[in-house]
């Protein structure tokens, strides 16, 4: 093998991990990961049995148009007892912890969480404060409490 085969080799591979790293450097904690906190006041069965929740997130003040428009909360069982999210009567007053990620560096963001009947009437409904986006970690914890509107 000639020096300057070599000489290409060694370029070729300390090229490679130069760009290897700089990918590797851009990956950083450029997120904001949030763990939502969702809870339902007063009796589960006022009205109407609860059929499904759901959760939108708005950015800065602006609630006309959401980040992410009503996402289902999972609903999830364990031997048969419900975990987290909405079923029925059964919806416990701790609907679950639920998580959101961002890409955001800056501004603020709004939760509402809106619990619906059959009929896909709104029944129960909450919003957070305004939280300010902030790069992870830590976890940015927000409470969203529902109640009947």
């Amino acid at each position: 093998m000639g020096l300057s085969t070599r000489f290409s080799r060694i370029i070729i591979a300390g090229g490679m991990a130069a760009i290897s790293a700089l990918g590797l450097g851009a990956c950083g904690p450029d997120y904001s990961l949030f763990k939502v906190h969702v809870s339902i006041t007063g009796k589960q069965d006022e009205l109407v049995p609860i059929s499904n929740c759901s959760m939108s997130v708005y950015a800065d003040s602006d609630e006309r148009i959401p980040v992410l428009r009503d996402y289902p909360l999972d609903t999830e069982y364990n031997n048969g007892e419900l975990v987290a999210g909405c079923a029925g009567g059964l919806t416990k007053s701790n609907v679950g912890i639920f998580s959101y990620s961002t890409s955001r560096k800056d501004g603020s963001l709004k939760f509402r969480m809106n619990a619906y009947s059959d009929s896909a009437a709104v029944i129960k409904s909450g919003a957070s404060d305004m939280v300010q986006v902030k790069a992870y970690p830590p976890e940015i914890d927000v409470y969203v409490t529902a109640k009947t509107p």
